[in-house]
């Protein structure tokens, strides 16, 4: 069966609650069914596009797309440090790849700003050869690629490649009849949307678990108290989570033991991806479970890209999480650092480090097929080449020490530069995890941070942080920099941009406050 089958067959076995409001699946794909087709036949197009935000509607899209069989291209939600104008570019350039396409749930200054984007492409002549995705088989998730390291690449991924992700993920976490899932992830990012949402749909079909629960909760509801989480996990009786390490250690910043409250006995699994895990937050937050009634074990660090689907390997329920001593594939001097294992890879999934230094090379069966431009995502072998970098140790579990662009060459030898960035994120008068490392355009590197000192204490502060990334490195940064609020670049799905932002202090284009 496929993904449409198994959404469809699950319909009447689903509890979906979106926001707090009950809804059925039916009623869902019926009413967006007929909203994508009416949309695509109005601009004459053959695939629809939107912002995937935690919402009915945007559910009612999602369902209606995949019942219809007609391509999704997911689009960014826009920062709110963002203008609309800004905003209205970097649509234009995602959309510019796709051809065709009925935009659907925007709002009238959005829709203003792409097209004004568009026109001044036009008279520029600044031409992007689209993909036509109406000539794509049915129904198929365009994804575009969060940028970290370059420019946003659209990603297909056919409805077999998610079902793939789906049915081995499900294998791993030991899935069962009656589980309820509960997460406040955006739809807008594929642990949201994949992960959270479609899994549950989709295996409430009678041909996988039978009846399950999803529970959506606002992004923004988190973001202000995520304790509010914590609550909704042990009232919807939850058995299966997931969250990025950064969304825990907000947990754990303003969560303990002795104020946390609810029953989560039944959480089975927490699984935690998208980002380098730190075994302070592992630590951290399996303290927090247990004081809550949930096993040691409901921790599942993990590892996955869009290009997979979503997940590549997962540490299962039970297993908790374990720490591995190790350097970086590349240090000469072999620098021990603790690093948290993800988990071996799923069912019909490889990973393997056949690059010197270190990058992680993923095959499986929920590989996508191509990118917007034609460009495979695999090569001859059946690979795709990461922009992660790690190590497989002996028992196939994999550990993911960062990204390709995380690193930072010093004095001729190469340093993780999320090393680094661990070493600032809790100084005092530095918002939460808003300092880092990067290399700028001329080979020298730089600290930049958002602070929250009085102006009287910036200097010292900015001493601080150099003498703590000197320590790490054993070499002093050339430049540091106090950067004015929310001007630290990220990419929607939370991401830093470590590249754009060595540019920006390169080019003096990053507001600062104080630079030394």
């Amino acid at each position: 069966m496929e993904l449409r089958d198994h959404i469809r067959a699950g319909a009447g076995t689903c509890d979906l609650t979106i926001r707090g409001e009950r809804q059925r699946v039916e009623d869902l794909t019926t009413r967006g069914s007929e909203v994508v087709a009416a949309a695509c036949r109005l601009a004459s197009a053959g695939a629809v596009a939107t912002v995937l935000d935690n919402s009915a509607a945007a559910a009612m899209v999602v369902l209606g797309a995949i019942d219809a069989g007609l391509p999704l291209i997911s689009l960014p939600a826009r920062p709110s440090s963002q203008a609309v104008v800004d905003y209205g570019y970097d649509l234009d350039l995602l959309l510019s790849q796709c051809g065709d396409v009925a935009l659907v749930g925007l709002d009238d200054g959005t829709l203003a700003a792409i097209g004004a984007a568009s026109e001044e492409r036009m008279r520029n002549a600044e031409h992007v050869e689209p993909t036509e995705l109406a000539a794509t088989d049915g129904f198929a998730l365009v994804q575009f690629t969060s940028g970290t390291t370059g420019r946003p690449r659209g990603l297909v991924v056919s409805p077999t490649s998610l079902m793939a992700s789906i049915t081995a993920t499900l294998e791993r976490i030991s899935a069962a009849p009656g589980d309820q899932s509960c997460s406040w992830l955006p739809l807008g990012h594929d642990m949201g949307l994949v992960g959270m949402f479609l899994t549950p749909l989709v295996s409430a079909s009678p041909q996988l678990l039978g009846a399950t629960g999803c529970d959506l909760m606002a992004p923004t509801e988190f973001l202000r108290k995520p304790a509010r989480w914590l609550d909704r996990l042990a009232s919807t009786q939850a058995t299966v989570t997931a969250a990025p390490d950064s969304a825990l250690r907000h947990v754990l910043r303003v969560t303990s033991t002795a104020t946390a409250s609810g029953d989560l006995g039944r959480l089975r699994s927490l699984i935690v991806g998208g980002e380098v895990n730190r075994p302070s937050t592992m630590a951290g937050v399996t303290g927090l479970l247990t004081s809550l009634g949930a096993s040691a074990g409901a921790l599942c660090p993990a590892y996955g890209m869009a290009e997979a689907g979503l997940a590549v390997s997962v540490s299962g329920p039970g297993e908790g999480f374990r720490v591995v001593s190790a350097a970086l594939p590349d240090d000469e001097r072999g620098e021990l650092h603790a690093w948290v294992a993800a988990g071996a890879p799923l069912s019909g999934y490889q990973v393997e480090a056949r690059d010197p230094n270190g990058r992680l090379d993923v095959a499986g069966p929920g590989l996508a097929n191509s990118y917007l431009d034609g460009t495979p995502v695999a090569d001859a072998d059946g690979f795709c080449a990461t922009s992660d970098i790690g190590r497989i140790e002996p028992d196939g579990s994999v550990i993911v020490m960062g990204r390709v662009d995380d690193t930072l060459v010093l004095n001729g030898r190469n340093v993780s530069a999320a090393l680094v960035d661990r070493s600032l994120h809790d100084a005092p008068g530095v918002r939460a995890h808003r300092a880092y490392a990067c290399m700028l355009t001329d080979g020298s590197w730089a600290l930049v941070a958002e602070l929250k000192a009085e102006p009287e204490e910036r200097l010292k502060l900015l001493q601080e942080l150099r003498r703590r990334a000197t320590v790490t490195t054993g070499a002093s940064p050339d430049v540091v920099v106090a950067a004015r609020a929310n001007s630290i670049p990220f990419t929607t799905s939370g991401k830093l941009q470590r590249s754009k932002l060595g540019r920006l202090v390169a080019s003096g284009d990053l507001p600062e406050m104080l630079r030394l």
